[in-house]
């Protein structure tokens, strides 16, 4: 959990989001590690160092009727990109949501990260037009539960 940690805060560094990053041991051991993990992480080691790694859940499309996989964050060091390791994980999650006999494979990216958008597009992913991701937090989760 310590390792997942420090590539979670280079991630938040990399994203600009070091300002709202909350994750810490406590927090990753707790939901890596329960009984029943509701999110799973991937660590990527090239030549025995520390390359990345992927966080992911399982979701559920409505018009499928089907789970997919949602990566919810990749993050490889700098030195490790463009040598294959994000293209390993990649291929990894997907095998993962093959065998769980998932419809999809999504994740979201950053508007202004055009190298990884480069990467996904490689990979045959498409962007998602007609749709913008929302997100309540704070308190404005609250708020809106209270009412």
């Amino acid at each position: 959990c310590a390792l997942i940690l420090e590539l979670i805060k280079d991630f938040a560094a990399y994203e600009n989001a070091s300002d709202k990053l909350e994750s810490n041991l406590a927090s990753l051991e707790r939901d890596l590690f329960a009984e029943h993990p509701k999110v799973y992480a991937l660590l990527c080691e090239v030549d025995g160092q520390s390359a990345g790694l992927a966080i992911y859940y399982f979701s559920y499309g409505l018009w499928q009727s089907q789970h997919g996989l949602y990566l919810e964050g990749l993050y490889l060091s700098p030195q490790h990109r463009r040598h294959g390791a994000g293209f390993a994980l990649m291929k990894h999650l997907a095998h993962i949501a093959l065998a769980q006999k998932c419809s999809h494979f999504e994740w979201n990216v950053s508007n202004w990260n055009t190298t990884s958008i480069q990467f996904y597009e490689s990979l045959g992913a498409q962007a998602q037009h007609g749709y913008t991701d929302y997100q309540v937090n704070g308190d404005a989760l609250i708020k809106l539960a209270s009412h």
